[in-house]
């Protein structure tokens, strides 16, 4: 039943002629022999994941969808990554067929490493907020659509800022914690969605009148 739910899930398709845009020099040897499936890896977190997976020594295969566990059942060894979001988590961060989606990611990633877990298999999600990608951009566009794409970009910065979390999230940093969760270093982490955001989703910060 789990062979046929991650099938579905998890649909394999390679994608050869891509991987001439990324670097293969590894700048560490912290993923050495293992091979790293990774989707949408044109623009956004899916570039940065790829370029930073490589550099860390990762064989990259790039892909649509993901057919992982067929491979990594047998070997008794894997882990497979899903992009969630803080949209899955917390309400009013875009729009609401947006953060449904994100919401079943994460009951997906839960059910597959309650299943996997016997094979030797992890299954993790990493839950970035304020990372202005393209794709992310038109999606929260859609829910404001009097505002510019600059107005929007500005309007996420002032949030991360009031958390006194920093600036907006770079790809980089997503695909960094990419690889921790990969890594022989995350060996006990298992059904976990990490999220990135700075502290975002701690709490608010009341606004108290100035006088």
């Amino acid at each position: 039943m789990m062979q046929r739910t991650m099938q579905l899930v998890l649909r394999v398709k390679r994608s050869s002629g891509l991987l001439h845009q990324f670097s293969t020099a590894a700048n560490s040897q912290r993923l050495a022999g293992k091979v790293a499936v990774i989707t949408g890896a044109a623009s956004g977190i899916g570039k940065a994941s790829a370029k930073e997976f490589i550099g860390n020594g990762a064989k990259v295969i790039l892909a649509d969808v993901q057919h992982a566990a067929r491979a990594m059942v047998p070997r008794r060894s894997g882990c497979v990554l899903f992009t969630g979001s803080v949209s899955g988590v917390v309400g009013g961060t875009g729009p609401t067929s947006y953060g449904v989606s994100k919401a079943a990611v994460l009951g997906v990633v839960r059910a597959v490493a309650g299943e996997l877990a016997r094979h030797g298999v992890r299954a993790n999600a990493v839950s970035p907020c304020g990372v202005a990608t393209p794709l992310s951009m038109v999606q929260v566009l859609e829910a404001y659509p009097g505002m510019s794409f600059e107005e929007l970009k500005n309007a996420m910065a002032a949030s991360m800022e009031q958390m006194e979390a920093g600036p907006l999230i770079d790809p980089e940093d997503v695909a960094r914690t990419a690889v921790f969760l990969a890594s022989d270093e995350a060996r006990y982490i298992n059904g976990h969605n990490l999220v990135v955001d700075g502290g975002f989703t701690v709490g608010k910060l009341l606004k108290i009148p100035k006088e």
